[in-house]
């Protein structure tokens, strides 16, 4: 016993110490002189309560021996864990009788086992509270039924980027300096967590919505200031968006799920970076998934249909050409707004069947109208991005003008400010293919986008539409008049075609006259018509033939 790595210590049926080996005076700091004849209970911590105590002694009586965790304190005053087997040992006589302690140190163990559960609470590279502690967590205030608390997920801007251009040591070292500025803002009711990646998450827990606000402000300023990382200066933008509990969710996911709903909104508000959730943006976005879905059966089961809207010479009302307007129609939820489902479709990538579809339709009808001895007039089709990056865009529609038997001078294709965001040397090469076909290119909704007067250049463009949003105001809005007017103006310099969208009223027309305008549509013209009212509209003697 005396070199048992483990200490024992022999005590008397009083609990009075007559023994200990060295492992004893090791652990305890105790020796035998310091504690020969004391009771045992000098080592209490005070951690155990008196039930404790009172089931170990029924336990050595009973059963003649005790064993488990116990929490002791040493001659030194700290306190220290052991885990102890006690047994009852008879003496020479019948009422004689001992207790055997054995217990060992649990002191490294117990470090030890805080160091595991700090790595598993704690994000290794930040030192935050990771993910499934913050979910736990948040758990936690849930089944608290007074808890109110408020969720925000923070992201940070083109993260990536900084990965990507500087590596991941620059972007790593940027995270940790982050998370020192975050921790440095937090409140004893708040907490903030390493998410994922480059997102954050903070739960402040029973204060006002007023304290949030200054809280994520100050917050905001703090972490906007620039990084400075290996003598490189690093500014970077931060969305966030919040969840409030009972108020927009009552689980976690929900919680977590609207946060970041709220925060991808945010993103698209330009001078905004704090974004709350409103039951309004779940019911916009419930909405564009349920327009994807029904968008991916739109083509197979005939939904799609055109319209087309005459343009006129606004100088003598003489029709000179179609728009093709895609129109949807589903048999669940009805007609749809091309406002609502073209950006879906772009973003899906359905724009791009789609897309295809238009323009097949278009030449099929042209070859049709054309076999049944109706004036032709070029129709202006909407391309977009997506397909002006495609590599075989020119091709494909070189071959559907072919299999249709379609001139091109009679096809025009509308591109929007948004070529300006895509693959530019791409766009303009399949550009420069169509203008050789003959196609004719319209630069459609001009001044709502952010394209540059060069780009009106290399685009190659043969007309320019001024958008409807110009023309509402034109006559009660000198600036308007102005504005036009200058586009006006510069068209003509640039050799373009003038076409005025959206032209409702005589006196919006009568404007549009005196400013030069060439061509123009709208409802004071015609509304969009039906391939039988078009149909009517080319038997008229007011048509040009294949101006």
């Amino acid at each position: 016993m005396e070199n048992n790595s483990e200490g024992v210590v022999i005590t008397d049926s009083k609990g009075n110490i007559e023994w200990i080996n060295k492992a004893y005076v090791d652990i305890t700091g105790y020796t035998l002189n310091d504690v020969k004849g004391e009771n045992m209970n000098i080592l209490k911590s005070g951690i155990h309560n008196k039930d404790f105590y009172q089931k170990m002694w029924k336990d050595l009586n009973d059963k003649g021996s005790w064993q488990g965790e116990i929490w002791n304190r040493n001659r030194q005053g700290d306190i220290f864990a052991g885990w102890a087997t006690i047994k009852k040992i008879k003496g020479d006589f019948k009422d004689k009788y001992h207790y055997v302690g054995i217990f060992k140190d649990l002191s490294e163990k117990k470090k030890l086992d805080i160091r595991m559960s700090e790595l598993q609470q704690k994000d290794s590279l930040t030192g935050l509270y990771n993910r499934n502690y913050f979910l736990n967590l948040i758990g936690k205030y849930i089944e608290d039924d007074t808890s109110i608390f408020t969720l925000a997920v923070i992201d940070i801007e083109g993260f990536k980027e900084i990965n990507d251009s500087l590596g991941h040591l620059v972007g790593d070292k940027v995270l940790i300096e982050l998370s020192e500025r975050l921790k440095s803002l937090m409140c004893s009711e708040c907490l903030v967590s390493r998410f994922e990646g480059d997102e954050f998450v903070l739960i402040c827990k029973d204060i006002s919505q007023d304290r949030v606000d200054n809280l994520l402000e100050k917050l905001i300023r703090k972490i906007r200031k620039p990084y400075k990382i290996k003598n490189t200066i690093i500014h970077l933008n931060f969305n966030v968006g919040i969840s409030r509990y009972p108020r927009d969710g009552e689980d976690t996911q929900t919680l977590i799920r609207f946060a970041n709903i709220a925060m991808y909104k945010a993103k698209d508000k330009v001078n905004e970076s704090i974004c709350y959730y409103s039951k309004e943006m779940s019911e916009a976005i419930e909405e564009k998934f349920y327009l994807a879905n029904y968008l991916a059966g739109g083509l197979k089961n005939n939904e799609f249909y055109l319209n087309f809207q005459p343009i006129f010479d606004i100088n003598n009302n003489t029709v000179l050409g179609m728009e093709a307007l895609l129109r949807w129609e589903n048999p669940s939820i009805g007609n749809i707004s091309p406002g609502k489902f073209i950006a879906i479709a772009e973003n899906t990538g359905y724009i791009i069947s789609i897309g295809e579809w238009v323009i097949r339709e278009v030449c099929k009808q042209i070859n049709s109208w054309k076999r049944s001895g109706y004036s032709l007039l070029p129709v202006s089709i909407n391309v977009s991005v997506k397909q002006l990056e495609l590599l075989n865009f020119s091709n494909k529609v070189k071959e559907i003008l072919e299999e249709n038997n379609v001139d091109s001078n009679l096809i025009e294709f509308e591109i929007t400010e948004s070529v300006s965001s895509g693959d530019i040397p791409l766009i303009i090469k399949n550009i420069k293919r169509l203008k050789k076909l003959g196609i004719k290119i319209s630069m459609d909704d001009f001044g709502t986008g952010f394209s540059s007067l060069g780009q009106l250049d290399i685009f190659e463009l043969d007309k320019l539409k001024i958008d409807k949003v110009f023309i509402d105001d034109i006559v009660s809005v000198k600036k308007r008049q102005n504005l036009v007017k200058s586009i006006i103006a510069m068209s003509k310099s640039l050799n373009l075609v003038v076409v005025a969208e959206g032209i409702e009223t005589k006196k919006q027309l009568e404007i549009l006259k005196t400013l030069g305008c060439d061509l123009g549509q709208g409802y004071l013209f015609s509304k969009p018509l039906e391939v039988k009212d078009v149909e009517k509209l080319l038997s008229s003697s007011k048509t040009i033939a294949e101006q």
